[in-house]
């Protein structure tokens, strides 16, 4: 009978060098700002520099992650014109509804755009206060728009403080570069 023994219990990969850590984190922080482009290409370059690293199935799945957002990006222009075609007139016409279908495929610009005509018409009808602000905010965070943030959370913070304390930490995330 064969026993375990610590020996047998020691990592089967080799610690990280700087360099690599490095590289791995530069990897994350363009995954948390959402930038697709840059984790593949610097996915890529991890890749062939370390294919044997103990991250490597991190980048792979952040790596899949983005192509997969990329092909949802590309699928919900079509997808949503479609949706917006099949609307009766004077909902095409209404900003709060295109917004929301935006939004949904993926279409963030348009979405942007919508919600910031929406929100000049009164925002969406019998939405709490505070609404408009969290969804402007969290458009704003997904577009990276250091000024929209700054703004909307500004406006959330009047409107709905208690929302307010639970996001605040948003307008950290998006920057003015």
């Amino acid at each position: 009978i064969y026993t375990l023994s610590l020996h047998d219990a020691l990592p089967i990969s080799m610690p990280q060098s700087p360099a690599e850590m490095a590289n791995y984190y530069i990897i994350n922080a363009c995954n948390q700002l959402h930038d697709d482009d840059c984790v593949l290409r610097e996915g890529e370059k991890f890749l062939a520099k370390y294919p044997a690293s103990s991250s490597t199935s991190l980048v792979n799945m952040f790596m899949n992650n983005c192509i997969n957002h990329k092909h949802e990006v590309e699928d919900g222009k079509k997808e949503a014109a479609a949706e917006i075609a099949r609307l009766p007139a004077n909902e095409r016409a209404n900003p709060c509804k295109t917004a929301q279908i935006y939004n949904g495929k993926h279409q963030l610009e348009e979405a942007k755009r919508d919600y910031l005509a929406c929100d000049a018409r009164g925002g969406i009808p019998y939405a709490k206060p505070g609404t408009m602000a969290v969804i402007l905010a969290r458009i704003a965070l997904d577009t990276r728009d250091a000024a929209l943030m700054h703004q909307q959370m500004a406006r959330l913070e009047r409107e709905d403080p208690q929302t307010y304390r639970q996001l605040a930490f948003w307008d950290k995330l998006v920057v003015d570069e």
